[in-house]
């Protein structure tokens, strides 16, 4: 149906999509960081932060590892490494996928890490309970996996900057809803306590 002057942004296929993060999102990571960003993490939903974010440190002469924060059952991690795998069911939103997004640029990723939904949601409460800070399961899934790339991490100190992406008010039903986290269903067929 079609909307008058309304615009289909096709936030899947739009190059604009990179360029707004290769004009912005990249420019502001660096210069915050002062120019030592040892990591880039984060998920991938359309591909255009990933690869806009990717593209600008590359094209500065950054040796960052971009590290792609992925949950369990997405086809996106395997496919990092050359395999073909089906999708299977998994609860984080606004990641991952079964199929590549057109935008992601999977050859800008150095090392992908596949996150269970279980520790994708504890990293979310654990923010919570911590620091007072809700997210979204996309952002506890590249929490978790910017956790794991610090304990990689090797050598003189460097900057992990970590993308979170999404905010946790919209998941007061599922992710902060303690009869929600008790359905063996909900996080990979496993409960975290």
């Amino acid at each position: 149906t079609e909307i008058p002057d309304g615009y289909f942004v096709d936030q899947f296929n739009n190059q604009w999509n990179i360029e707004a993060h290769e004009l912005t999102t990249g420019p502001e990571i660096l210069a915050q960081s002062g120019g030592n960003v040892g990591a880039f993490v984060a998920g991938v939903g359309t591909g255009g932060t990933f690869t806009g974010v990717g593209r600008y440190l590359r094209s500065q002469g950054c040796d960052t590892k971009m590290v792609l924060a992925d949950p369990v059952g997405s086809i996106l991690a395997n496919a990092v490494d050359g395999l073909v795998t089906p999708a299977l069911p998994y609860r984080i939103e606004g990641i991952g996928g079964d199929f590549l997004p057109p935008l992601f640029d999977i050859g800008l990723v150095d090392e992908a890490i596949s996150v269970p939904d279980n520790e994708s949601v504890m990293a979310c409460l654990n923010l919570r309970d911590e620091d007072g800070i809700l997210v979204g399961g996309s952002s506890g899934c590249a929490l978790f996996a910017a956790r794991q790339v610090c304990m990689e991490l090797a050598g003189p100190p460097t900057t992990v900057v970590v993308l979170l992406a999404d905010g946790g008010e919209r998941y007061t039903s599922t992710i902060y809803n303690p009869k929600w986290l008790s359905q063996p269903t909900s996080l990979n067929e496993r409960r975290h306590e």
